[in-house]
Order: structure tokens, then sequence, then C-alpha cells
């Protein structure tokens, strides 16, 4: 529906911007789509790309797989910004971009994706 929209409007500057940790349909209940399907769809419409993180588990992991996500991002042709953010709350903002901006590293120059912390 929103590729729609956006192709309707026709501007070069109108777009989506991929949030890897927001696709929350009930915040009281915690359904959330599925972030690899949502993206694939945004992304041959980005403009930008968020790669959210929110709390990580003893194991340093997070719900969200970001070289999968990167791997979506890079085969959409994607040469854009990739800012990196932290929702959670348990660590501090800097400690909180730490896992996907290492995710992200191996994906920086060579494939002219600018992060942005």
């Amino acid at each position: 529906m929103a590729q729609r929209d956006i192709k309707k409007v026709g501007l070069k500057n109108c777009g989506t911007l991929p949030d890897f940790g927001n696709f929350v349909l009930d915040r009281t209940t915690g359904e959330e789509y599925d972030a690899t399907k949502a993206s694939r769809k945004m992304m041959p419409f980005a403009r930008g790309v968020s790669a959210k993180s929110n709390d990580f588990d003893d194991q340093g992991t997070n719900h969200t797989d970001y070289r999968r996500m990167m791997k979506i991002v890079l085969a959409a042709n994607y040469h854009g910004y990739l800012g990196v953010e932290y929702s959670g709350n348990i660590l501090d903002e800097y400690a909180g971009i730490a896992p996907p901006r290492g995710s992200s590293k191996p994906f920086g120059p060579s494939s002219a994706v600018r992060v942005s912390f």
C-alpha cells in the first residue's frame, strides 16, 4: 500500500525509512510485523535506513539479525545513509550501538553504504 502511494506522489525525495527495530503492530501484545519482509518491500523506496537496536541478552543477542538485514539493504542496491541507534533501557546509547555498528562494518566503504552514528 505504501509503495503504491509513494509511486503515486512521483517525487524523488519521497520515500521510506526502513527501521529494523520498529515494526510493532500492537504494543500491548508485542505482536510485530516480520521486519525482513517489511524491509524487502520498503527498500526499493528507501531514502535512509535505521539499524535500531534494543536491549541485548547475556550472549549479546538482539531480536534483529543485522547481517540478514544488511544483505536486504545491499540487495536493493542502496547506497545512502545507515543510521545506528539504540532504543533499549539497560545500556547507555554508545554501548547500545556497538553490536549493530559492528555488524555493519564489513559492509562499510566497499559497499558504498554510509554509516552514521
